[in-house]
């Protein structure tokens, strides 16, 4: 049975930067527009690297719960909650900066966003007047890291994009396969005998209350203890898993040409971030 399915990779993700690659590049697009904005004469902070195990990283990998809660651990100490950071999962001292766009004034706006007409492109900023790069700051630092995507998760994975459409296309098709939604009545029975009644794995916070609390409830550890518990003897994240690749390798089959053209394209933003990341000793 495949319990661990955080560690398990869907055959799309072959034309993905990695969930690291991804946190790497939207540090690096921070730095960089902090470079930037510097020349100007602003501020702006920028939070250190988040670690490999760090919620960051978490929340661009696909398989993190995409059925559902599968950790043991997580759901005893979070329910359905996402875990919260702490000093062993991010870099040391990291915080966030809290800093946000309507923070800045409106020339440091007009520096960091770029202008809206040619007219609006010489700026007075604390270092004088200044002539804006083309898209601002944030247009700078998009062309350093030599990015052809508007998705920090590479090629392709932009709303509309071929390995954002596999990937939506995928999940929906395999929920209504037989064999998964087989394993969905098989987990609803387990749940059955924990005293839940719950028809869908995806639906079993839908009448919750605490998940829309800072913490969750005791009763709410305990469905999500149930949860995982009947996941694990279902197997129903291996089987949903197994699924969802069947279809991902038709469509990336189907698509092969286009997904080579992807992969170049990916590979070379990863050589960029790599470069990028060593020039800064990250």
């Amino acid at each position: 049975m495949v319990f661990d399915i955080a560690r398990l990779h869907l055959p799309v993700e072959t034309y993905m930067l990695t969930p690291y690659e991804t946190v790497e590049y939207d540090h690096l697009s921070h730095l960089l527009l902090g470079d930037c904005m510097r020349r100007f004469g602003f501020d702006y902070p920028v939070a250190p690297l988040p670690g490999r195990n760090s919620t960051a990283v978490l929340g661009y990998t696909i398989l993190y719960r995409r059925y559902g809660l599968t950790d043991d651990a997580e759901a005893r100490t979070w329910g359905y909650h996402r875990p919260r950071q702490t000093p062993s999962t991010r870099s040391r001292g990291a915080t966030a900066t809290g800093k946000k766009l309507m923070d800045y004034p409106p020339a440091a706006r007009l520096v960091l966003l770029g202008a809206a007409s040619t007219a609006h492109k010489v700026v007075q900023t604390p270092s004088g007047e200044r002539t804006v790069p083309p898209g601002g700051c944030a247009g700078e630092a998009y062309r350093r890291l030599e990015s052809s995507s508007a998705s920090p998760q590479g090629p392709g994975s932009e709303p509309g994009g071929l390995v954002s459409r596999i990937k939506r296309k995928s999940f929906a098709d395999s929920m209504h396969d037989s064999r998964v939604t087989t394993v969905f009545h098989a987990w609803a029975s387990c749940m059955k005998s924990h005293g839940y009644e719950v028809r869908s794995p995806l639906q079993v916070t839908a009448d919750l209350a605490s998940i829309r609390s800072p913490a969750p409830s005791a009763e709410e550890i305990s469905r999500a203890v149930a949860d995982t518990a009947c996941k694990k003897d279902t197997n129903l994240a291996g089987v949903w898993y197994a699924v969802e690749s069947d279809y991902q390798k038709a469509a990336i089959t189907e698509n092969r040409s286009a997904l080579a053209a992807i992969k170049n394209k990916v590979e070379a933003q990863a050589a960029v971030i790599r470069r990028l990341a060593n020039s800064r000793h990250l």
